[in-house]
């Protein structure tokens, strides 16, 4: 078994653009009908080897029968939003939309920090 700071390491190997494509897979494989364990199994394939240590572990304590929120909070890292977003959609069996929507969340959430980083690059090069 994989101690907790192995896990915690692994999981800062997790980007935004990663947990973005995760999410977007999950939504893709579940709207198409699958059970979200054999998502996860089939969603761990597109990762790197850490990631997929992760997923696994994700994937163990969704067979275990707990909540994929609660998985994402322990070994993934997710926000606090995200997490109270996708445990809605579980609880409420709306899986797939709060999937999607975390995900459009994680999106914009991107484009605004390159953004950010974007109108900073002038300053700097000034200074």
């Amino acid at each position: 078994m994989i101690s907790m700071k192995k896990i915690h390491s692994t999981s800062l190997s997790w980007n935004i653009r990663d947990k973005i494509l995760l999410l977007e897979n999950l939504e893709m494989y579940v709207s198409a009908g699958l059970m979200l364990d054999e998502a996860l199994r089939i969603s761990s394939g597109l990762f790197s080897a850490k990631q997929n240590k992760v997923l696994i572990q994700v994937h163990v304590h969704v067979s275990q029968g707990n909540l994929l929120s609660s998985a994402f909070a322990k070994y993934i890292q997710f926000s606090p939003t995200l997490i109270a977003l996708i445990e809605h959609g579980e609880h409420s069996g709306n899986l797939i939309q709060s999937l999607r929507m975390a995900r459009m969340v994680m999106e914009r959430q991107d484009i605004l920090i390159k953004a950010c980083l974007s109108a900073l690059t002038y300053p700097i090069v000034i200074a």
